[in-house]
């Protein structure tokens, strides 16, 4: 990604997040003032260790994933590029900056773009099926508990985020099982865009799709040949995501919440995460604000939400963009300088 591109994307997020912050705070400014000065250290301090517990996690998945090409690819490498991803999914619509990035630096590492998509392809894979499944739990936590009945927009969007997740782990799956069909499909749909100009380049199109299927059912059919490898980093992968998704109860609990319903925290948040994102923003943002707003009112005061919202935002997904962005400045000095020598 240019330099230019990521200031540009980088300012976009600043502004947004600058006038959400105000939007958030101007009605109770004095109220959020009063609550964020007397946020509670113990629960500030388990809220970023449980944001690190999931991060680390995550990092032993892609570990390992690397490990199948390069032995000795080591945790140091693994926590610093997983780092680094943080702030390219952070400043990209669908966190869609991470996975290009990873390709050219494990390309550094001796592992082949082949490989590294490989690589790539099985943690996407992965990440979803936990997704789905805790899409799932959420939604029958939901159903027996009632934490929040969505109207007007709201549901729409809930709607829409679920459907979004299903159809995805469809395409998914009938493109890691039935390629055959899913390319019939797609290339029923790349003719239509073809006629209306959408797509210049059909032919083109089509060979990109055909390449990118066949690399799909490869990491699909490598990771069922060794289920119970999958299934294992599928359950590290859920564990990681139900750490992320208990953030808010900590946050929550920081800023003195009288609500200590774990199980509701976490369902709201894996109903959160279905909406932003699917967010074309940066970090979904705008859409990770509204769902957070909206569906916690439903069970917690509303004093405490829009500083609980503040704190969540930035330890989930400021900071470690942040620190991602400094940990690539750092390396890319530090690489230049060993170019110049």
């Amino acid at each position: 990604m240019k330099k230019s591109k990521v200031f540009i994307n980088s300012l976009i997020v600043l502004l947004i997040s600058i006038f959400l912050i105000y939007y958030i705070l101007k009605d109770n400014f004095t109220m959020s003032i009063k609550v964020l000065s007397s946020v509670n250290i113990f629960w500030l301090i388990l809220t970023i260790i449980i944001y690190i517990i999931y991060f680390l996690m995550e990092t032993i998945i892609f570990k390992q994933l690397i490990n199948e090409h390069k032995k000795d690819y080591s945790y140091k490498s693994s926590i610093k590029l997983h780092l680094m991803s943080k702030f390219f999914n952070g400043i990209t619509p669908f966190s869609s900056g991470g996975q290009p990035f990873q390709l050219i630096e494990l390309k550094k590492e001796d592992i082949s773009y082949a490989n590294g998509t490989t690589v790539l392809i099985k943690h996407f894979l992965i990440l979803q099926s936990s997704i789905f499944i805790l899409s799932i739990i959420g939604i029958i936590s939901n159903l027996i508990f009632n934490f929040f009945t969505p109207v007007g927009i709201l549901k729409i969007l809930i709607i829409l985020g679920i459907i979004i997740n299903f159809l995805l782990i469809g395409i998914i799956i009938l493109l890691s099982t039935k390629i055959d069909i899913f390319q019939k499909t797609i290339y029923f749909f790349i003719n239509i865009l073809s006629k209306v100009k959408i797509i210049k380049n059909k032919n083109e199109t089509i060979e990109k799709i055909n390449k990118s299927s066949l690399d799909y059912q490869k990491s699909y059919q490598e990771l069922m040949n060794n289920k119970k490898y999958f299934i294992k980093l599928v359950l590290i992968e859920s564990l990681a995501l139900l750490c992320d998704f208990s953030i808010s109860f900590f946050a929550f609990k920081a800023v003195g919440s009288p609500y200590d319903f774990y199980i509701g925290y976490v369902t709201i948040s894996i109903f959160i995460n279905l909406i932003g994102s699917y967010i074309p923003i940066p970090g979904g943002t705008g859409g990770m604000e509204y769902a957070f707003l909206n569906l916690f009112i439903f069970i917690i005061p509303k004093m405490y939400v829009g500083v609980s919202l503040i704190l969540w935002r930035i330890i989930d997904y400021y900071l470690p963009m942040i620190i991602g962005g400094i940990t690539f400045n750092y390396e890319r000095t530090k690489r230049n300088l060993k170019t110049i020598k």
